[in-house]
């Protein structure tokens, strides 16, 4: 998606005229068999109608659409361009939205935020929001094993911002990210290593000059850390809808569960078709049923195999009839998949983690610069 380029007139248009009213879009998408075609929906728009900005924030922004759509269109676009309109006339984001704001001004805080750069660092590890909440003593286990892999590399601790992106604050959101650029490139930082999918790919489409990579890329390139699990597990993985047109990233993953041992099973939607964890989009801050029943259709995949994906947001998303593993958990604590317990923190909890994580850092790190963030911007 160009937040930058944000002409909702041509892209209505675009769609309007080249969408041809076909039903595969609907038979993949609950949003869409909700509310019809791209076609149908914008047959009836009407920019001053506040129900139009909020059935925008019910699709999940996840391009399953697009993945499946035959004459190349890209319908996700359409509702995210239908959300950078509400905020533009002031309708938008929504009074539900308020608790992702929240999170995410949270994790850009003078508390929570936190920069350690090493003499000689031109890398960084950006584990993202969720991960240390959730895992934090194997995401510091995984950046210790970065350390081995890249020994100058540093660590920062902040939000990305994506939540703003999605709801369509999308001056906020770049100029948030700007002055985390500026700081990074002012210190010399060349390279951002992800290891949240959502992290992952605002880096990619909003990073430049920084080289963007996914720390489970350079894991599978470069070297996992020691053990194996036992016994053997057949897992059905789950692609992270963030990550629908990275193959790269996809075999990385794949590369990584099958040397450790481990037996995976593709599920119908996978890969370019992977379906959407619920979390996608804010939309259960509006309507719970459609996260519910992506969850469902997810499970229903599965088979009652346990659950592995790569994104922290998903292992939350997708919690129901079978255990649901982080990538992590295989490489950390492999063992807990015997068990069918995934040891990973919820809420409040995630906060004091979070909070451990950097006081941690703090303790260890001797770096070069250091910073806590209290840039916002207005």
């Amino acid at each position: 998606m160009d937040d930058k380029n944000d002409n909702t007139p041509d892209l209505i248009a675009k769609i309007h005229d080249t969408c041809i009213d076909c039903p595969q879009c609907q038979a993949e998408c609950l949003f869409l068999a909700r509310y019809g075609t791209p076609r149908q929906i914008l047959s009836a728009y009407d920019a001053t109608d506040p129900a139009l900005f909020r059935m925008a924030y019910e699709c999940s922004l996840c391009g399953l659409c697009g993945a499946v759509c035959p004459v190349g269109l890209r319908p996700e676009e359409l509702f995210m361009a239908m959300r950078r309109e509400g905020v533009s006339v002031g309708v938008a984001p929504l009074n539900v939205h308020k608790r992702v704001l929240a999170y995410e001004k949270r994790g850009t805080s003078r508390r929570y935020s936190c920069y350690s750069l090493p003499w000689g660092c031109d890398t960084v590890f950006f584990p993202g929001c969720a991960l240390p909440g959730t895992r934090p003593s194997k995401t510091l286990a995984l950046y210790d094993h970065m350390k081995t892999l890249i020994p100058d590399i540093g660590i920062v601790l902040d939000c990305c911002c994506k939540p703003s992106r999605d709801l369509g604050r999308t001056s906020y959101f770049l100029d948030m990210l700007a002055e985390m650029k500026s700081y990074l490139s002012a210190n010399n930082i060349k390279r951002i290593i992800t290891a949240c999918p959502n992290c992952h790919v605002v880096f990619t489409e909003h990073g430049y000059p920084f080289e963007t990579q996914s720390v489970y890329d350079v894991l599978a390139k470069y070297g996992l850390p020691p053990g194996n699990p036992d016994p053997k597990a057949v897992l059905a993985i789950h692609d992270a809808c963030t990550t629908r047109y990275d193959a790269s990233l996809h075999d990385a993953v794949r590369r990584i569960a099958e040397s450790k041992g481990f037996q995976l099973r593709e599920m119908r939607h996978s890969r370019k078709k992977t379906l959407c964890c619920g979390k996608g989009g804010a939309v259960e801050c509006l309507d719970t049923s459609l996260p519910k029943a992506w969850r469902s259709m997810r499970m229903d995949e599965a088979a009652d195999n346990p659950v592995i994906t790569y994104c922290a947001g998903c292992t939350e998303g997708l919690k129901g009839r079978v255990p649901v593993f982080h990538l992590i958990d295989l490489l950390f604590d492999p063992n807990c998949i015997a068990t069918g317990k995934p040891r990973a923190s919820r809420s409040p909890i995630t906060y004091l983690n979070r909070l451990w994580f950097k006081h941690t850092l703090k303790k260890r790190e001797c770096p070069a610069a250091f910073r806590e963030r209290t840039y916002s911007a207005q």
